[in-house]
């Protein structure tokens, strides 16, 4: 070890080198020709501790090395959402990169208390994988970056995460850096232990993916519609980026029409759904009374009603509240009746032949965007309404709800197709169908798409279920309980997609019990740092 940190030594910005190399690895991890990488992505991180250790580096100086690592990595895998919000992607990267290397940080100082190596890797791994529960579950996650996250792109690689969730994925890559580390850099372990620790959980994943045999004795047709809206020119009157009028613009009209134009192309007799994305109707719809508006009574109750189908859609929709005691904490109160006050929610609806109708408030919000985490210390004030676009924020819902009809649809919206124990909130509610609506026309990029659809392949193996995924401008898809994409279409164009669908009332370990092996290692990491706390004072 010392001499393989001598030579590095010897090289001119040695420690910058190990920053990049290993930001460049994890990066590159996060791409499906490069998966493999992520099993010793961490070495240059271990090396760069061991280094700091040896020269006895200051907090500071530790904790930059390590930011400046996971700031690269940041960069490298969402880049795109620069396309999106421009430079306060910057402030992203740096303090969700913050997070991780103030977890470090911590676990460096509990690592002194103890001598064996193997104690402090089990400490290690704790933290790291209770920051990512803790990432998951927080009022500032953005978790998209949890590494455990990097293979969702190989499916066949990951079918057992139906017992562990993505956080079985994080202690598996973190347990084979640190034997990948331990056999190249320290020589302390022999390379069957590496070769097993990957080998092993691969083989099984490939054996269960072999014997899973997808449940066929309920099957429902279902389509799903890709309109194909630009976000910035056509979708919406005025240009998110900059509030100009868009003279593009696709009259809200003529929206419903191709909508209902595709749907009709694929639409069979034996079709029992048709699923629009997130925010197809983004007119706000007034939750009291859907119906209030005439246009949607008029054409979506005759178009359920012709073909006698159930449509789920993206919906804008808001909701009246009278007497401060019923105000939410995001309500906006009306500056002329302080007794009055609404919440506006992304929103996902049902709408059956019955004229029927059942709502879903988004409620996994995206940060700035859609909600402002400090509600509650900075308050909705003047101040921060002159910057609305980054301080919005909307109402949400306690409990998740399932669409039941035919099927029981868990409308999942977005970026809750992110978080793994959410979705199993759904499925335990009795969903046997997923339904992801979304839109990723944001990033003006066909990686960001490609990156989210990869998290609903997850959820689809976690709680063996099918899913269909309906995106305003792509990917749009059907994906399989083994986590197969049956069928998909390109990001850019628009399209309507027909599948039928194995329909599965089962419920998995991971579905029953959540991020168990979060709730562990967070309890281990505060254990750890209590007991460190307690031999430092006693000492």
């Amino acid at each position: 070890m010392d001499s393989i940190l001598n030579k590095l030594q010897k090289l001119p910005y040695y420690r910058l080198l190990l920053a990049g190399v290993g930001g460049l690895l994890l990066s590159l991890s996060w791409y499906p020709p490069f998966s493999f990488l992520i099993f010793f992505a961490l070495l240059p991180f271990f090396i760069l501790e061991a280094d700091l250790t040896a020269h006895k580096a200051s907090h500071r100086r530790s904790f930059f090395w390590v930011w400046l690592m996971v700031v690269l990595w940041n960069i490298g895998v969402y880049w795109w959402l620069f396309n999106a919000i421009s430079w306060l992607v910057v402030a992203v990267w740096f303090i969700n990169s913050g997070f991780v290397a103030s977890t470090v940080s911590i676990y460096r100082l509990v690592r002194n208390a103890v001598h064996d190596h193997r104690l402090q890797y089990v400490m290690f791994v704790s933290f790291w994988v209770g920051f990512e529960y803790l990432h998951l579950n927080w009022s500032l996650t953005w978790p998209w970056v949890n590494i455990g996250h990097t293979l969702a792109s190989q499916p066949i690689w990951i079918q057992w995460i139906e017992y562990t969730g993505s956080l079985g994925l994080s202690v598996w890559i973190l347990v084979a850096n640190i034997l990948a580390y331990e056999l190249l850099i320290v020589k302390r372990v022999p390379r069957w232990a590496v070769f097993a620790t990957v080998a092993v959980p691969l083989a099984a994943s490939w054996l269960l993916y072999g014997r899973y045999e997808v449940t066929k004795e309920v099957q429902i047709e279902t389509v799903v519609v890709q309109p194909n809206f630009d976000c910035y020119t056509e979708k919406f009157e005025n240009n998110p980026a900059n509030g100009e009028i868009n003279s593009t613009y696709v009259s809200y009209e003529d929206q419903i029409k191709r909508l209902i134009s595709l749907s009709e192309r694929m639409i069979t007799p034996n079709t029992k759904y048709v699923f629009w994305p997130e925010t197809a109707l983004h007119k706000d719809i007034n939750e009291q009374n859907v119906f209030t508006n005439l246009y949607l009574r008029n054409i979506l109750t005759d178009f359920v009603k012709k073909h006698r189908l159930v449509l789920v859609t993206g919906a804008d929709t808001y909701a009246f509240y009278t007497g401060p005691e019923n105000f939410t904490p995001t309500a906006n109160v009306y500056d002329s009746d302080p007794n009055m006050a609404y919440d506006y929610f992304n929103s996902a609806i049902q709408l059956k032949p019955n004229e029927e109708v059942s709502i879903y408030r988004k409620s996994k919000l995206v940060i700035g965007a859609e909600t402002n985490p400090f509600i509650g210390i900075l308050p909705q004030s003047q101040l921060l309404m002159m910057f609305k676009d980054v301080w919005a924020t909307l109402g949400t819902q306690k409990e998740r709800d399932v669409f039941s009809d035919v099927a029981v649809v868990a409308p999942v919206i977005c970026y809750e197709s992110v978080y793994g124990e959410y979705v199993t909130d759904y499925i335990r509610k009795g969903a046997n169908l997923i339904a992801v609506i979304t839109n990723d026309g944001w990033w003006d990029t066909r990686t960001a798409p490609t990156q989210h659809l990869n998290f609903s392949v997850m959820r689809a193996i976690e709680n063996r279920r099918s899913v269909a995924r309906a995106a305003n401008t792509g990917i749009s898809c059907f994906i399989d309980q083994r986590g197969d994409i049956l069928q998909r279409s390109q990001y850019g164009e628009a399209v309507a997609l027909r599948q039928t669908l194995s329909l599965n009332d089962g419920q998995t370990f991971y579905t029953k019990n959540g991020d168990l092996l979060g709730k562990l290692s967070a309890l281990i990491a505060v254990c750890s740092l209590i007991a460190a706390i307690f031999k430092t004072i006693l000492a």
